[in-house]
């Protein structure tokens, strides 16, 4: 099945924006169109792309199939079909199928994922407190002036009328759409949401091809944006309503990594091939360790690695696990699970509570804290979002407890 592309520009920007956030993403090849969902490794942002039929020629004969594929190559890929003729999505027998033609032809053909962790729930019907909307232009002026002042923005609703305001020591931002903008608040007086420009800016080449903004807002709730493109497609991205602490607070206890969990496993099987250890500094610049050092500490927490003058090796432990990593994989999650529960107490308590009923992210924050609060050790948003992310890839808890706003989809037969 090959699908012939209407707008060209406009799918390969679409792909090209969320690939620079995003490693993996949901394919969902149906008689109504193709949907691609995903969500950022950090949990602050949601994708989902639908192209309509009406995207495509000859759609009548779209058959339905659903996988994951990585899409963290398709920002160097997609440049070299920038200017085809034609350009085609399909589905083959290995996953995913990409051609185009100019003068030659060219395919790219990218294996389906073994197993699909991107095959998101449906986000969570929220009743947001307000709704604008405005031209596409015009919001990337409204979000390119905010961003020279801070990298987190605050949408504002008073009194009916839209805001973007930002603020940097002793630079503050207060700017207004013209009279184009359409604003609906839902009786409230005032509703005001916090987002990162980072994200806004990665799409914003998508914006401009786009003919609307709706942006829709609540207090605490995800900040949504629709791009609407005329009746063939609607481009949604759901952010994160989480705000910057202005000031550091010094934390009692303990703190944990800032990592993508994902990808610790790959930072202890490149270990395994160093049978001296590596340097850090070769680590970083490879990529396999952030600059605050946070795989190598997780591993040391965990008894896995361990560090002397700038270099980490495995440990026997560390060796174990990368060995029935790579012969059995549940078999590693199942271990990782062990180490976790043993060694980190607030993952213990965590999956205990999750075990009574099914908790949001700011709830089991309260509930956890509650517990730890007499061994003065506290967690932030940050490091629950990380004990969440280690127990979804140790294959312990739902998805659904994983990803706070969102909530299971439930799977629709044709």
């Amino acid at each position: 099945m090959e699908l012939n592309v209407v707008d060209t520009s406009v799918f390969t920007t679409a792909l090209q924006c969320i690939s620079r956030f995003v490693e993996k993403a949901h394919f969902d090849f149906s008689k109504e169109g193709v949907r691609i969902t995903s969500i950022d490794p950090h949990d602050f942002c949601y994708v989902d792309l639908c192209f309509t039929k009406l995207f495509f020629e000859k759609s009548d004969s779209i058959d339905r199939s659903t996988f994951g594929a990585d899409i963290s190559k398709f920002s160097r890929v997609l440049p070299n079909l920038a200017h085809a003729k034609k350009i085609a999505i399909g589905v083959s027998d290995d996953g995913l199928r990409l051609s185009g033609s100019k003068e030659w032809k060219v395919n790219f053909n990218i294996s389906r994922l073994s197993d699909d962790p991107y095959d998101l729930p449906e986000p969570k019907s929220f009743r947001h407190e307000a709704r604008v909307d405005l031209p596409a232009s015009e919001f990337c002026d409204l979000i390119n002036t905010a961003s020279s002042i801070s990298s987190e923005l605050v949408f504002r609703v008073s009194d009916g009328k839209f805001s973007v305001e930002a603020s940097s020591g002793d630079y503050n931002l207060f700017a207004r759409p013209s009279g184009s903008a359409k604003v609906r608040n839902d009786g409230r007086k005032l509703v005001e949401s916090h987002v990162i420009v980072s994200y806004l800016r990665a799409i914003e080449p998508l914006v401009k091809k786009c003919d609307t903004v709706n942006l829709l807002l609540g207090h605490q709730d995800p900040v949504r944006v629709d791009l609407r493109y005329s009746n063939k497609a609607v481009f949604s991205f759901s952010f994160s309503p989480k705000k910057r602490e202005s000031t550091k607070r010094p934390r009692d206890g303990i703190s944990l990594p800032r990592l993508t969990v994902t990808k610790f496993p790959e930072f202890l099987v490149y270990l395994a091939n160093s049978p001296d250890g590596e340097r850090v500094r070769i680590l970083k610049l490879g990529h396999l360790e952030t600059e605050g050092g946070d795989y190598s500490r997780l591993g040391n927490m965990l008894g896995l690695v361990v560090g002397a003058k700038g270099r980490i090796r495995l440990t026997k432990e560390g060796e174990y696990f990368v060995s029935i990593f790579k012969s059995d994989v549940d078999q590693a999650r199942a271990y990782l699970n062990k180490l976790l529960l043993t060694r980190v107490k607030p993952y213990e308590i965590m999956l205990q509570s999750l075990k009574k009923r099914p908790m949001d992210h700011s709830e089991l924050q309260q509930i956890v804290n509650g517990v730890l609060a007499p061994r003065r050790i506290k967690m932030d948003k940050q490091d629950i979002s990380t004990m969440l992310g280690l127990a979804t890839w140790c294959d312990v808890i739902d998805r659904k407890m994983t990803l706070y706003y969102f909530e299971r989809r439930e799977k629709k037969h044709e």
